[in-house]
């Protein structure tokens, strides 16, 4: 509730940060893809990777190979995994 939050607020910035959900929580209904190291760096830097022919098509979450969320992607018709937005500083 906004009450708790205030009141967490006033313990700092930690506090407020352990009541946030991961973001790929938001996104748990979605399909999601792992990726082996070379593959998820390649993609941090904005390439397509060739997809896994088990993969679904469509809209995915993206992990790297520790479990990281890393990005969300879209496996194409093409049987590609574009990145459509990359969460790794």
């Amino acid at each position: 509730t906004l009450p708790d939050l205030e009141i967490a607020a006033r313990d700092g910035l930690t506090a407020l940060d352990t009541r946030l959900l991961p973001p790929d929580a938001a996104l748990a209904s979605w399909p999601s893809v792992a990726l082996e190291q070379r593959a998820a760096e390649r993609l941090c830097h904005g390439q397509g990777q060739p997809a896994s022919p088990d993969w679904p098509r469509g809209p995915v979450r993206v992990y790297g190979p520790s479990g990281r969320f890393i990005a969300v992607g879209t496996v194409t018709a093409e049987g590609q995994l574009a990145p459509d937005r990359v969460f790794v500083r």
